[in-house]
């Protein structure tokens, strides 16, 4: 999150920064947002980051039967949805409860590598890169609509970012909110 609102304030300062007019002051509001947002949930940050590497673990053994499935069928991958169908070929004695309790790889770019193969990913990767670098130029070269458009942007920076390492944007309303917003703010008012 506070990285799409360092991608926001960096995009609407941008203008700024290429006249040398004022940028500072968007720039410093969302630092300071980013600070007290810390200061008031740190102990909640610090709790997430301490227990960062048991989870990053936890989350590469649910990677590995996907990575390991889409290095099989690179280019066209094993379909839509077959992620509990490559996680029953994998299963053994060992690695059975962490195989079994969750519903995704929490990194939607390797199940989807592993269910669409490269051309899937590489299509999709088509489908999303238009609006987000509309909307990306729109807040900087635009005459009007540069807010709607920077926060587009950061919309897509968030959840593009987030998707490493949760699955979200697979949830279908928050995709359907993250394509509306795409579309939404990366066109003119």
């Amino acid at each position: 999150t506070a990285l799409a609102f360092v991608v926001f304030a960096l995009l609407l300062s941008w203008r700024g920064l290429r006249r040398g007019g004022a940028w500072a002051a968007p720039l410093l509001g969302v630092l300071t947002l980013v600070a007290l947002t810390y200061v008031r949930g740190s102990s909640f940050v610090l709790e997430r980051v301490s227990s960062a590497g048991g989870a990053a673990a936890a989350r590469q053994r649910l990677l590995e039967p996907q990575w390991q499935a889409f290095l099989a069928r690179p280019v066209w991958g094993h379909g839509l949805n077959t992620y509990y169908h490559v996680n029953a070929q994998a299963l053994s004695p060992q690695n059975w409860t962490e195989l079994t309790y969750a519903g995704a790889t929490h990194n939607i770019y390797v199940q989807a590598l592993c269910e669409v193969g490269l051309i899937g990913a590489a299509l999709c990767a088509l489908m999303i890169a238009p609006p987000v670098l509309r909307a990306a130029w729109r807040s900087t070269q635009a005459r009007s609509g540069q807010e709607w458009a920077a926060a587009g942007a950061s919309v897509a920076v968030l959840f593009l970012s987030q998707g490493a390492v949760d699955f979200s944007v697979q949830v279908p309303a928050i995709g359907a909110l993250f394509a509306f917003v795409l579309g939404a703010c990366s066109h003119r008012a």
